[in-house]
């Protein structure tokens, strides 16, 4: 025994675009101009166009207000205490001092390394 299929019912243009032979033409034929379209680069407006130029800060704007932001909360020491790492690292680096040691101790290898550097005025101001 055969079962007979029913026909859908169409109700509303979505359910004919989706249930009818026709409706299901018309889709894929809208999606192909529109695959077609895409594919040969057809632009779908006017070009927008972009600003000419762009207002930026300054690299100077942004250092002073990093300065002014850190003297108001009162960073004083820390900011010293990272200057005095840094120089320590920097000076490490070129004359392979390790920068863990003592100030003393530093100053101390550094006058040995070099013979020229008046090692009294750097003890005598400690961070």
């Amino acid at each position: 025994m055969a079962f007979a299929t029913r026909p859908a019912q169409v109700v509303g243009p979505a359910d004919w675009l989706r249930k009818t032979p026709t409706g299901r033409a018309l889709f894929y034929t809208a999606a192909l101009v529109f695959l077609a379209m895409v594919l040969r680069g057809s632009n779908f407006g006017r070009p927008v166009r972009l600003p000419q130029e762009t207002h930026r800060r300054g690299t100077l704007e942004y250092i002073t207000a990093i300065a002014n932001l850190t003297r108001r909360a009162g960073h004083r020491s820390s900011v010293l205490h990272h200057y005095h790492n840094q120089l320590k690292r920097k000076i490490g680096r070129r004359y392979r001092l390790d920068p863990t040691v003592p100030d003393e101790q530093y100053v101390e290898m550094l006058a040995h390394l070099n013979t020229h550097l008046d090692s009294g005025p750097i003890a005598a101001n400690p961070a």
